[in-house]
């Protein structure tokens, strides 16, 4: 049997703010953000075999909503 052991640090944060049309209740925009720092270490306890682990993550989302378009103008007369 393979035992691991792990050691270090893996912290995050993130927000969301979404915005909503008083007139139709609908929401019009929603914004993500987050963050990720990471620093750990993977050892094997039988054979002292290690994986590392170092990094930065950084994502946003935005999502506008457009209003629908009106209906075009019938062409019969």
């Amino acid at each position: 049997m393979v035992c691991l052991r792990t050691s270090g640090t893996w912290t995050g944060s993130g927000e969301s703010l979404d915005s909503f049309s008083l007139a139709t209740g609908r929401m019009i925009r929603s914004t993500q953000s987050s963050s990720q720092d990471l620093d750990f270490t993977i050892t094997a306890t039988d054979t002292g075999s290690r994986m590392t682990y170092k990094g930065k993550i950084n994502a946003e989302t935005q999502i506008i909503l457009l209003p629908s378009a009106p209906p075009e103008p019938s062409a019969t007369p």
